[in-house]
């Protein structure tokens, strides 16, 4: 069966049954490969199919009018990242039996590494949810 996940604390037409526990997945990534991505998703889809994106990125992530363009980008060269991260949620919700995820957040920190005399960016993106064992609501 397959599993449910959503950004919301509940799943429509199911109720929980079971707080099972709290997953979590990571990734880190240099400043410049995030950059990359960015603009390899910008080049390789037409303006129709970015528009579609930031519309379903809005939807999940709302934000004020005073957002400006380039953060809605800048989410842009995230949105594959964020699909990796769910994925792996998909994984370890499988691990522990559980048949929903719901709640998923994003929390992206920034970090300083130093190397020798040169201080790089780096971003450690963590993908947090609720494991649970959900059933139709209609059993």
């Amino acid at each position: 069966e397959d599993i449910k996940m959503s950004t919301t604390p509940t799943l429509d037409g199911y109720n929980i049954h079971r707080y099972i526990d709290v997953i979590t997945g990571h990734t880190l990534i240099e400043e410049e490969e995030l950059k990359r991505l960015h603009n390899i998703n910008l080049s390789d889809s037409d303006e129709e199919e970015q528009d579609v994106v930031l519309g379903e990125l809005l939807e999940q992530f709302p934000r004020d009018e005073n957002t400006d363009s380039d953060a809605l980008q800048f989410d842009l060269g995230l949105n594959e990242i964020y699909k990796e991260l769910v994925v792996e949620l998909r994984n370890e919700a499988f691990k522990i039996e559980a048949n929903g995820v719901v709640g998923i957040n994003f929390n992206i920190t920034p970090l300083m590494m130093r190397s020798g005399n040169t201080t790089n960016i780096h971003y450690k993106i963590t993908c947090s949810g609720n494991a649970v064992w959900i059933v139709d609501q209609q059993s």
